[in-house]
């Protein structure tokens, strides 16, 4: 077995920083790949992401993964 060092561009950085993701990539892997999500606005898209907890995945300075918590939402009533 050979030995392989690790350099700083094969670690992942998690990332749950808004700013960072790259929105366009989303779209167009959400758009136009994911079977579930074909042909999905943009604007659905940003909408979506703004009411969701985010987490990007990136090698380097390039993003490589996401995902998006979501929690169903709910209506609060006040009771008399």
């Amino acid at each position: 077995m050979s030995e392989r060092s690790i350099s700083r561009d094969d670690l992942v950085e998690f990332s749950f920083d808004p700013a960072r993701l790259d929105l366009d990539i989303i779209h167009r892997f959400l758009s136009g790949e994911a079977y579930w999500s074909l042909g999905i606005s943009r604007t659905t898209v940003d909408r979506a992401i703004a009411h969701s907890l985010c987490i990007g995945a990136y090698r380097g300075a390039h993003q490589v993964g996401f995902a998006r918590l979501t929690e169903g939402i709910f209506r609060i009533e006040k009771c008399p």
